[in-house]
């Protein structure tokens, strides 16, 4: 996401990705692109004018005012009954149509796989490519929380390129990160309470459902 993100902008900015440097942080398809220079220019600053009222990936000039960087389409993202929806019956009809022996699954061809050319491609590349080349890969931290940081990659290696973020970007990051952690803590050692804590740090849980939400969940699994 990280990297098709980049790429959008460079494409709705008319410029050629390998002229533009990047830096990004975030975590779990949560994060900012809050660096693009392109020829000793930052155009951050310059990024909502130049949109001229298009968007990223449904990302909006007010949105890249409102914290200096530029999020992932997912920053805007709310929570959609249909959508939900949609996933549970093509995981249903998926499991049905293997168990068939039916290759491939038919159903498959209804969800979005674009990432693979846009994520997976390009990794499998470097892999192979054994030069080093910049990457967005999720790497374990010294807080013990994954995270997805730049990164040289190699065949047998991967070294995480320093990239620290502006202190603008630092309570977003801070809330992610303490989702992600009351999220462990609730899958490590499992109660109404940790589940619940983990729901109303979510920013895709409306917070008048997050006790509801974990009722039903502790209802169903608990035992």
């Amino acid at each position: 996401m990280p990297l098709t993100t980049f790429l959008e902008t460079c494409r709705l900015l008319q410029v050629s990705p390998s002229d533009v440097e990047w830096d990004y942080a975030g975590l779990n398809h949560r994060g900012f692109i809050f660096m693009l220079r392109h020829r000793d220019e930052d155009l951050m600053p310059r990024l909502p004018e130049m949109l001229d009222g298009r968007t990223i990936f449904g990302i909006k000039a007010e949105d890249i005012r409102e914290v200096g960087a530029l999020p992932l389409k997912y920053f805007r993202l709310s929570p959609s009954v249909g959508r939900a929806k949609f996933l549970d019956e093509l995981k249903k009809a998926l499991a049905g149509e293997l168990e068939a022996g039916t290759t491939p699954p038919p159903s498959l061809s209804l969800r979005d796989q674009s990432w693979y050319e846009a994520a997976v491609v390009p990794m499998v590349a470097a892999i192979f490519a054994d030069d080093g080349r910049r990457m967005i890969v999720n790497c374990l931290r010294d807080d013990g929380l994954v995270r997805e940081v730049p990164a040289r990659v190699w065949r047998d290696r991967v070294e995480v390129v320093a990239a620290e973020p502006p202190a603008r970007l630092a309570p977003w990051l801070e809330r992610w990160a303490s989702h992600e952690r009351a999220l462990l803590d609730a899958l490590e050692s499992p109660s109404l309470e940790r589940i619940e804590g983990a729901l109303a740090l979510d920013p895709m849980v409306p917070q008048a459902r997050a006790s509801e939400i974990a009722q039903a969940i502790w209802a169903e699994h608990a035992n």
